[in-house]
């Protein structure tokens, strides 16, 4: 069940408009929604100034590949993180997680688009 409002409800909605985009024929009419609802839910989380919920959103834009709004996603997490060193430590494993999966999904998204 979706909390009306809050950014858990936006990511949930942004993904369901990626997942309708992998199996349609032209998914990027989804993906531009999806980016437009997760930035909603990156206004949300940055306001609640919680550090997870920017490591959730920088995850959601990583499926679409859109490496400008994952970087402001961490750079948001990790200065909400400079005081506490748990989502420091946080911020950094997502980091060095985030960059193999950027490599392997960028080359996933490539092979995609020269199938016919």
């Amino acid at each position: 069940m979706m909390k009306a409002g809050g950014w858990e409800a936006f990511i949930e909605v942004g993904d369901a408009y990626r997942r309708i985009g992998e199996v349609a024929a032209t998914g990027e009419p989804f993906d531009a929604k999806a980016r437009e609802i997760y930035l909603l839910a990156l206004s949300q989380a940055r306001r609640q100034e919680c550090v997870q919920c920017l490591l959730r959103i920088a995850e959601a834009f990583a499926a679409l590949g859109d490496r400008e709004h994952i970087e402001l996603s961490v750079r948001l997490a990790d200065l909400l993180a400079a005081q506490d060193p748990e989502a420091e430590a946080d911020v950094r494993a997502f980091t060095m997680r985030f960059a193999d999966q950027l490599l392997d999904r960028a080359s996933g998204r490539e092979e995609r688009r020269q199938v016919p």
